[in-house]
């Protein structure tokens, strides 16, 4: 099995619950499995998902994080809070009709989505489902792709005001601003700090 280079790992309440969930309902197929770490490794297309079940729900001592069980909290359902997995599938509608036939809930049913990709707008059709430990799963399948003429861009971004004409600032506002590249730098900089002192 080709290794992806991104591969999210989730840790689950009980794997064998998952894996009726992965396996029967959307259709996923075992790459590889470890029965003795209660571990396994699933694929979907080009999609690759790894399912291990927690040996506790509780945060990490420190003997645990150094041992691998990297849980820098408590898990409380719904698990993976602040993401979700999109996954692309070559037919969204089969998929959607696939998971109704076993009357799982939808979160978002079936419906299309814009999203400007730097000078192309794509059209995809998605759906949004939950997971047995509440982890977001996206399935979508892109269905139309245009160039956007660069010049409209700009067009629409001075429709906005994004040309800053006509909002005179106060010297106060002007003192404060904080530029992107800053930005970011901050919020790596903090992010570091915060990811630091969940560590045990």
């Amino acid at each position: 099995m080709t290794r992806a280079a991104l591969v999210p790992e989730l840790y689950v309440s009980d794997l064998a619950t998952s894996l009726v969930f992965y396996l029967d309902v959307l259709g996923f197929q075992i790459g590889f499995d470890r029965p003795e770490d209660k571990f396994v490794c699933l694929r979907l297309g080009e999609a690759r998902l790894m399912l291990e079940e927690a040996r506790s729900l509780s945060k990490s001592t420190a003997p645990e994080f150094e041992s691998g069980e990297w849980r820098l909290a408590d898990l409380e359902r719904p698990f993976g809070r602040g993401m979700n997995l999109e996954i692309e599938v070559e037919d969204i509608v089969a998929t959607d009709h696939r998971l109704r036939e076993r009357e799982i809930s939808m979160l978002l049913p079936l419906h299309e989505k814009t999203y400007r990709v730097g000078t192309e707008r794509l059209l995809v059709k998605r759906f949004l489902v939950a997971d047995p430990d509440g982890y977001l799963i996206r399935f979508s399948q892109q269905m139309k792709r245009e160039t956007i003429d660069p010049s409209d861009l700009w067009r629409r971004a001075l429709s906005r005001g994004g040309s800053g004409q006509g909002r005179p600032e106060s010297a106060s506002s002007t003192s404060t601003r904080t530029t992107w590249p800053a930005a970011r730098s901050m919020s790596c900089s903090r992010g570091f700090r915060l990811a630091s002192s969940l560590i045990p």
